[in-house]
């Protein structure tokens, strides 16, 4: 390989593309040897592991670069090859070592087999020429997710999209030997960590994006590094304004995308989706600006360079993003849309983002919810009424809890009102005119033409007396039934029931908007934990699941271990303050509600990251005595000396080592007339300092 531009010196620094079945079919055994060698002739040798996909060297430097990578086979393939010719293509990673101007660089490929009788025969050189850039990281934008599934309300999609070509130039993609700017290792670890990017996401319309937690699993992939983030405690979520009735995100922290760079983001169709409705995939994933990134597209031509504005909401604002799922009228799938008559019901509470199946979530600061009746007529044939029920009484409980807080509306799959629908309000059977005092409502003279959809929209609230205190394992449900008719009207008296009464019973729960604090404390004599300086808060709802250790910031701390920030502190624990309780996990902690200190108010809990000190130490004296004997009574009497040994213990380890505070002076062996010492003196000079 070589490089047009001496001032701009690149190397090889990986090889991928091998695995057991195209070593198979090349006729190679899977005992092969990947040999990198340097321009001065350094050579390194790399063993293939069954699996592996990416083998990088790390050798080569700016004076003398990996210029060549050799594949090596040690074991002989004695199993006969059927096909005649097989050639994978490798992708060759190389690196720059200089950015100043633009080189060309060529590689060759050539093959060499060894005959049974000895003989070698070479193959054709096959070269390959591609400029490199100085461009940053590339912008990919070929492929807009597409499919035809179809989904059931509530049901998750996928959005999913290449948003980096780990290339400087991506002009380098070729076919046969496939040259690919791109750094393995330490080194690119190093990089994407320091140049993290940020994504922003539109969820399409019909859908709603999956809880957080679940967007970032789908981020870090089955385990820690495989996916396009490195772990989960890199990942930031942040919920922007909608734009109109679609959800959007911004996903930074994203810094793995040099082993990954595919993002998939799970979406969920709405309970309320209509039947038939697209769910569109285009325009839906976008890559913020940044100095890293260049625009050069997959297929080598360029965008506008785009700078940031500062801000991901001022860069969306703006349309200042790089858009990655550009290709138009791209779509994931449609809602189903029955052949007969259906209805879906839906709730929506104020703590929801969009509508659900079944169980709706209000929050106790915003006590609202909006409960939905659809009905779908997917008969080829027109309905000439039907007839809506619901029950506000609990049937697990035959109370009433949940009020409605204004009249019912009937409208079209297009928003228009049903002029001629007529609902009722009843409170303990008889008819009222106040909807906020009624326990059940019914809306019939709803005829339906055929594929026609109409919706009956009710708003919802809980009774106050229902959300005091702890809400948690609360809840109030409510029943809704649908007949409809093929023939005839209820109001002339002579309607003909199609089918059966749909029947289903909604669920509606209560949260609070809670606040955790972070406090870093130690542990006093009486192992009493003692308060000290705010590390961070975190505020959401109920139920909410995040990651303690990126509040309190003691990302990677571990109990038992040193700080990460304070190699002289060991971490003690994470104690729950309001539960009492030691924290297993603090990278997923779920908001819980607790009591007020007046009994009354709810409020969120108080978390406390206890570190002590990692070395302690302690004293004791230990006294040396020398006993003398075979001197009879002339033996001399004992002689003693006192140390003081100090011992330090090192916390994470549980080792101590213990260190004379001073020496001992030598004891001299007394002269006693007529005897000789077997030793002249005790300890002195031998004296050991040091013990464990």
């Amino acid at each position: 390989m070589t490089s047009s531009n001496a001032d701009a010196p690149v190397g090889i620094k990986s090889v991928s593309g091998l695995s057991d079945a195209n070593l198979a079919k090349m006729g190679l055994s899977n005992d092969i040897s990947f040999i990198f060698t340097t321009a001065s002739g350094a050579t390194q040798t790399v063993a293939y592991v069954s699996g592996t996909g990416t083998y990088a060297t790390s050798i080569g430097t700016d004076t003398d670069p990996v210029t060549s990578v050799q594949i090596q086979e040690n074991t002989a393939m004695t199993t006969p090859v059927t096909t005649t010719q097989y050639t994978p293509q490798l992708t060759v990673g190389l690196t720059s070592y200089n950015t100043s101007g633009v080189t060309t660089v060529t590689a060759a490929s050539t093959a060499t087999n060894t005959l049974t009788d000895g003989s070698q025969v070479t193959t054709k050189t096959v070269p390959t020429t591609r400029g490199y850039g100085t461009d940053a990281l590339s912008i990919v934008n070929s492929n807009t997710p597409a499919g035809t599934n179809y989904y059931n309300l509530g049901d998750t999609a996928t959005l999913s999209a290449t948003v980096i070509a780990n290339s400087v130039n991506s002009a380098l993609y070729s076919t046969g030997v496939g040259l690919m700017v791109s750094d393995s290792g330490a080194t690119a670890e190093a990089y994407e960590k320091a140049n993290p990017i940020t994504v922003v996401v539109i969820a399409p319309e019909y859908t709603s994006f999956a809880s957080d937690d679940t967007i970032t699993a789908s981020l870090v992939g089955n385990s820690n590094g495989s996916g396009i983030a490195s772990s989960a405690d890199a990942v930031t979520i942040t919920h922007l304004d909608n734009l109109g009735d679609q959800q959007v995100i911004s996903i930074s922290g994203l810094d793995n995308y040099l082993k990954n760079s595919s993002i998939s983001i799970p979406v969920v169709v709405n309970a309320d989706a209509p039947a038939g409705a697209a769910i569109a995939s285009s325009n839906t994933i976008f890559v913020q600006p940044s100095a890293t990134l260049s625009g050069t597209a997959s297929n080598g031509t360029k965008f506008d360079q785009l700078t940031t504005l500062g801000s991901v909401t001022a860069d969306l604002n703006a349309g200042n993003l790089y858009n990655v799922t550009n290709t138009s009228d791209q779509i994931l799938g449609t809602v189903i849309a029955s052949a007969t008559f259906n209805t879906n019901d839906s709730i929506q509470g104020s703590a929801d983002s969009a509508a659900q199946v079944s169980t709706g979530t209000i929050n106790v600061s915003t006590d609202s919810a909006t409960g939905k009746t659809i009905l779908y007529n997917g008969t080829t044939t027109a309905l000439t009424d039907s007839n809506t029920t619901v029950s506000l009484i609990d049937p697990t409980t035959n109370t009433q809890s949940i009020l409605l807080t204004g009249p019912v509306t009937v409208t079209t799959s297009t928003g228009a009102t049903v002029t001629g629908a007529t609902v009722t309000y009843y409170k303990d059977g008889a008819v009222v005119t106040d909807p906020t005092t009624a326990d059940s409502f019914s809306v019939s003279n709803i005829p339906l033409a055929s594929k026609a959809t109409t919706t009956v929209s009710y708003n919802l609230t809980i009774n106050s007396d229902q959300l005091t205190g702890i809400t948690t394992g609360k809840s109030w449900q409510y029943t809704t039934a649908v007949q409809s008719y093929s023939s005839g009207t209820l109001a002339a008296g002579n309607a003909v029931a199609l089918g059966t009464t749909t029947d289903k019973t909604m669920t509606l729960q209560a949260v609070h908007t809670l606040t955790d604090t972070w406090y870093s404390a130690t542990e006093d004599a009486d192992g009493n934990y003692v308060q000290g300086t705010e590390l961070g808060s975190y505020t959401n709802v109920t139920g909410t699941v995040y990651s303690g250790t990126k509040v309190a910031d003691i990302t990677g701390a571990t109990v038992g271990q040193a700080m990460p920030d304070d190699a002289n502190s060991v971490l003690l624990g994470i104690y729950d303050v309001s539960s009492g309780t030691l924290i297993t996990d603090p990278t997923a902690i779920t908001m819980v509600e607790n009591l007020g200190s007046d009994d009354t108010s709810v409020v969120g809990s108080t978390y406390y990251v206890v570190t002590g000190p990692r070395y302690s130490t302690q004293t004791t004296d230990v006294t040396y005595t020398v006993n003398y004997s075979g001197a009879g009574d002339a033996t001399p009497a004992a002689q003693s000396e006192q140390v003081t040994w100090t011992g330090t213990t090192d916390a994470t380890t549980g080792t101590t080592t213990w260190v004379a505070d001073s020496d001992i002076n030598a004891i001299a062996t007394p002269d006693v007339t007529g005897y000789t010492a077997s030793v002249a003196s005790v300890y002195g000079d031998d004296f050991d300092h040091c013990a464990d």
